[in-house]
């Protein structure tokens, strides 16, 4: 193990870790921090760079929170979660209690599932471009991260996936969400069923990601992974995540939930237990009530799907940008259409922000230097085609 020094202003030595040692500043943070400080100092900002889905919990639901710490209900629940939730929960994912276990958000449990299944060296095909955190966990757990790219229309080719899986050396894995961040890809049913057989050739544990599941705006007609009758005979090395964030606009609730075989629920609850515990009743109580509140839900689908289509109509009207796939979740990954050979990505953001007031995710940090992430869902209609539109004209300076 290397040792790492590091000197504090107070002349204080802290020693870290290898692990310790990788935690610090990137360039993503870099331009948080900018945007931070400019709201700090009372400026609007047209925000694309945002993880809330726009959606607003029941009035009702703050209700039930004060309820449940009124009544004085402050001790542990089981690590398992409350039987009722993981009834619903049970229903809605037609399985059995046996197989959903309640924690943290889609971040912990993806920690969680790494450090249960994976040892150092162990190779994890990540269906890319994907939420960065993935990569990020499996890092710091010295697992090897291996990105398979979809097609230049995002597209996964199945006979493709399976030849990039041959050539390596310690595969355990593949994750992939759906939808999926940051393209707003729906992974089609068959897209999915390949996947399972491709799992299974390679003895693969299949881990799906879906937080934005109920975020679909396409029609696009889809299930569950474990939901599809492909999946029965695999269906013990599965696993979905999911939770409250995206789906209910509860991030600050940290709650979510695994389904997964009854052996790895076990040890998941045994994780807890030596980590978190469990989640807060009340905070359970609250997602409960949300899952018990199907119009308004609805109602907010149904608002999100409007905002979907107005920008996803903006960006087809503009002349610098083009979109070749979205459909669900709370971004979409739209292409820089003729960028100089030079274009700096980090430029053009930094300067949309600090000049033009509107922040956008880079494409750059999942390997795609022309294409930019907007999470649009959290907009009202009027400000998300504004910000396209400064979007399209501030590209006329760097292309």
């Amino acid at each position: 193990m290397t040792v790492i020094l590091v000197k504090l202003k107070n002349n204080m030595t802290v020693c870290f870790s290898d692990k310790g040692s990788k935690l610090g500043m990137t360039n993503r943070k870099a331009l948080s921090k900018i945007k931070s400080e400019m709201i700090t100092k009372g400026i609007s900002i047209i925000d694309f760079d945002y993880g809330e889905s726009g959606i607003k919990p029941h009035l009702s639901t703050a209700k039930i929170v004060k309820k449940t710490i009124d009544k004085g209900l402050y001790p542990y629940p089981s690590s398992f979660g409350k039987n009722e939730l993981r009834k619903k929960l049970a229903i809605i994912n037609n399985t059995s209690i046996n197989n959903i276990i309640i924690s943290s958000g889609v971040k912990y449990q993806f920690k969680m599932i790494a450090d249960i299944l994976f040892n150092p060296k162990d190779q994890v095909i990540v269906v890319s471009p994907n939420w960065l955190t993935y990569r990020d966990l499996l890092e710091f757990g010295d697992v090897g991260v291996c990105n398979y790219f979809l097609d230049k229309n995002f597209s996964l080719n199945i006979n493709n996936l399976k030849e990039y899986i041959s050539t390596l050396l310690r595969p355990k894995a593949i994750i992939f969400s759906n939808p999926n961040n940051p393209t707003g890809k729906v992974f089609s049913n068959n897209e999915i069923i390949g996947i399972i057989k491709v799992a299974k050739l390679f003895s693969l544990t299949i881990i799906s990601d879906e937080v934005f599941s109920d975020l679909v705006f396409n029609n696009e007609p889809r299930k569950s992974i474990r939901q599809l009758q492909e999946a029965n005979d695999y269906i013990n090395n599965i696993i979905v995540l999911s939770s409250a964030s995206k789906n209910y606009g509860m991030t600050s609730f940290r709650v979510g939930y695994i389904v997964a075989n009854p052996t790895i629920v076990e040890k998941c609850s045994s994780y807890m237990l030596m980590t978190m515990r469990s989640v807060p009743e009340f905070i359970q109580d609250a997602y409960l009530n949300e899952l018990n509140q199907p119009n308004h839900h609805n109602m907010w689908i149904g608002r999100l799907k409007k905002r979907y289509y107005s920008i996803v109509q903006s960006i087809k009207s503009s002349n610098n940008l083009r979109l070749k796939i979205s459909g669900g979740g709370i971004t979409i990954f739209p292409e820089i259409k003729t960028p100089k050979k030079e274009f700096d990505q980090n430029k053009f953001a930094t300067s949309l922000l600090k000049n033009k007031y509107v922040a956008i995710s880079k494409g750059s940090v999942f390997n795609y230097p022309f294409n930019i992430r907007l999470t649009f869902t959290h907009l009202d209609i009027v400000s998300a085609k504004k910000g396209v539109k400064i979007i399209d004209e501030h590209l006329n300076w760097y292309i």
